[in-house]
């Protein structure tokens, strides 16, 4: 079926419109919910997040979606992205020793 098949349908093409859209709201919205869970389930023992608080990270993957919550697992806990504790304190103190 081309595209031509489907705007022959009128109101299916629509359907098939609507029916991916909210496929892809379901999507963002569940990715979503996967970092703001993990976000404030990292927050125990002391523990942050990167750049900003769990909810921030959880609303940005709803607008962004998969994407997104992939730059989230990057930083996070992707060895790519990961700091061992010793040296994000000494990040912290240097930030707070030049403020």
């Amino acid at each position: 079926m081309d595209i031509s098949a489907i705007q022959n349908l009128g109101i299916g093409g629509n359907l098939i419109a609507l029916i991916f859209l909210v496929i892809n709201i379901i999507i963002h919205f569940m990715f979503a919910f996967g970092v703001y869970k993990y976000a404030k389930d990292g927050e125990v023992n002391g523990k942050q997040t990167w750049m900003v608080t769990p909810l921030i990270w959880g609303v940005s993957t709803v607008f962004l979606g998969p994407f997104f919550a992939a730059v989230y697992w990057l930083i996070h806990h992707s060895n790519l992205g990961s700091f061992s504790e010793f040296d994000l304190n000494k990040l912290r103190q240097r930030r707070n020793n030049d403020s």
